[in-house]
């Protein structure tokens, strides 16, 4: 069950949306840099003192990359935190795949994640 394990996945859930800024994406190891791009170009021009929460459908990312990020998001601001969730794309397959890969059909599990 898709609900399940996103929120045992998630170990802060939102509980006040005015005391945060809430991002989520998803990604596979094959669009990481792009991933980076947008979390550090973010990282870098954001002004707020709120904390940023970010939640990543995960498509099998490497931990190695996983933690890289965060490394360099850390030098870039105060309060955030990465949520990391994996999710069954088995529950896609009657949808065609794109090029291969389910992540863009994560999107429509980001009102289970927001709730």
């Amino acid at each position: 069950m898709i609900t399940k394990e996103i929120t045992q996945n998630i170990k802060n859930p939102i509980s006040s949306r005015n005391d945060f800024i809430v991002i989520v994406l998803g990604c596979d190891q094959n669009y990481f840099s792009g991933l980076w791009v947008t979390l550090i170009s973010l990282s870098m021009s954001t002004t707020t003192k709120k904390k940023i929460l970010f939640y990543i459908f995960d498509g099998d990312i490497s931990d190695n990359n996983k933690k890289k990020l965060e490394n360099q998001i850390t030098k870039l601001l105060d309060d955030f935190s990465i949520h990391w969730l994996n999710y069954n794309s088995e529950s896609f397959k009657s949808i065609s795949s794109m090029d291969g890969s389910f992540v863009p059909y994560s999107r429509l599990l980001i009102p289970e994640v927001l709730s």
